[in-house]
């Protein structure tokens, strides 16, 4: 009898507690799913395969949970709580599976904060970026239909999960949207939507905010201007929505036709920048090669896959396995620099400055370079000469006995110039520029990269122009 009584008050305070518990969850609204692994499995970030595509500059970094910046490297992943910055020359373009493309232009901020946030409660696939600054390109297909892009700007926020389309935040009071194809559903940002939502007001937010997301659309070759303005209205009619007395009978119509943005035919010739032109989507992820280039400061024009690329910069291209060519044009030679990727293959290229003349020496004296001149016709003893270097040397006044060459390249003719004013009849006479000049000697057929010369000038020499003449052909280099 008395351990009857033990169980029963047992059961009393297990039972008391229990009511208590329930109590506490009902006054501050706690959801108690019966299974452990519901709650531990509700809401997950899952992962992500992305692959940089292609990068320009010297200045893109990023960096986690405001940690310190790092350059971006090829194999760079991106990741949630990852912000993105690219200086002023500097353009950076990724690809994350089953999304698509997105590409960040100059001087632009994009923060990572959720890729893939599924949550069990809505079975939804959330992605969500904030546009800080600058520009940026998207062009997506989620894999999923239960999977969606939220992106945001101090003034704009707009869904889609097929589009392609540009947001270009012009500053803190405006940001511009365009679609180029597909349907993006926009509306001016609210920070009291997130207010009103964490007020557990469940059945009215959950359709005021739906329809306050999806008033807005745009289609393919349509702009929209939200401006901060409207943010401000937005604010004002969410006030009422939530503070009115009279929610349950406000019309929903009368919601709606207070949140529409004007739209406009967007005519994309019209656009100060240009959408970007790279085609990833004939690319399988599972067979790439990764290619950065550096340009040292060459004044070369050089060309990828019909891309111009850059002086002094940097590049990392996503690439197929295969034979590839960059073509290199330095005015007074051609070259063709051919490499080859194989699968899963990393390959890093120095493109080096060609001068082509780097060093003279008169006399066993080291000269300075005044200036290079590849353009405009010339001929000596009657011979146009063709892929050749103008180059002009300082003052000398001295008389001429010797000149030491050292080229970056082999060079086939040299020929030494002077201005002539005494109108020597027995040197040759050569006219550059409008002006008239002698051949003070000439070597050929050098083939070499270094050559010398002698001389027995009686008289001191002024200025001296050096024309070089390279080989009239591709050169092909294999990397």
């Amino acid at each position: 009898m008395k351990y009857k009584k033990l169980y029963v008050q047992l059961y009393l305070i297990i039972g008391f507690v229990v009511l208590i518990f329930l109590i506490l969850g009902y006054l501050f609204r706690y959801q108690i799913n019966i299974s452990f692994f519901d709650n531990l499995f509700a809401e997950q970030n899952l992962p992500v395969t992305s692959y940089i595509v292609y990068l320009e500059g010297r200045d893109t970094s990023y960096s986690i949970n405001n940690e310190k910046r790092k350059t971006v490297k090829y194999n760079t992943p991106i990741s949630r709580k990852m912000t993105i910055q690219t200086g002023k020359d500097s353009i950076i373009a990724f690809y994350i599976k089953d999304h698509g493309y997105y590409y960040l232009y100059p001087n632009s901020i994009l923060f990572i904060d959720k890729i893939e946030y599924y949550s069990k409660n809505t079975a939804t696939k959330e992605t969500r970026l904030t546009l800080e600054k600058g520009r940026m390109f998207a062009d997506l297909n989620f894999y999923s239909d239960n999977s969606y892009l939220i992106m945001e700007t101090s003034n704009l926020y707009l869904s889609t999960n097929k589009a392609k389309f540009i947001v270009d935040k012009i500053d803190d009071f405006q940001s511009n949207l365009y679609c180029l194809d597909g349907e993006v559903y926009f509306r001016p940002y609210s920070g009291k939507i997130d207010f009103y939502r964490n007020k557990k007001i469940y059945v009215i937010s959950s359709s005021i905010e739906r329809l306050i997301n999806t008033a807005n659309v745009l289609k393919k070759n349509q702009r929209a201007d939200i401006k901060y303005s409207m943010s401000n209205q937005l604010d004002d009619i969410l006030n009422k929505i939530y503070e009115s007395s009279f929610l349950k009978n406000m019309n929903k119509d009368y919601i709606a036709s207070n949140l529409i943005i004007p739209k406009y035919l967007l005519d994309i010739n019209a656009l100060e920048f240009e959408p970007p032109n790279i085609d990833y989507r004939d690319m399988s992820i599972s067979n790439i090669s990764f290619l950065e280039l550096r340009i040292g400061g060459t004044a070369s024009v050089l060309n990828f896959m019909n891309r111009p690329l850059k002086d002094k910069n940097r590049y990392i291209f996503l690439l197929s396995p295969g034979l590839y060519k960059i073509e290199e044009d330095a005015g007074f030679i051609k070259k063709n620099m051919t490499f080859s990727l194989s699968s899963g293959e990393y390959k890093y290229i120095d493109i080096k400055r060609n001068v082509g003349l780097k060093t003279i020496l008169i006399n066993s004296t080291p000269y300075p370079i005044l200036f290079y001149d590849y353009n405009g016709p010339l001929e000596i003893f009657g011979k146009e000469v063709k892929n050749r270097q103008i180059v002009e040397i300082g003052e000398i006044d001295k008389k001429l006995r010797n000149i030491y060459f050292e080229f970056d390249v082999e060079v086939k003719n040299i020929y030494v110039l002077q201005r002539d004013d005494a109108d020597d009849p027995s040197l040759e006479k050569v006219v550059y520029n409008g002006k008239k000049y002698s051949v003070l000697n000439y070597l050929s057929n050098i083939n070499n990269k270094s050559a010398s010369m002698q001389f027995n000038a009686n008289e001191p020499v002024d200025r001296l122009v050096i024309a070089a003449e390279y080989d009239d052909i591709t050169r092909n280099i294999k990397f």
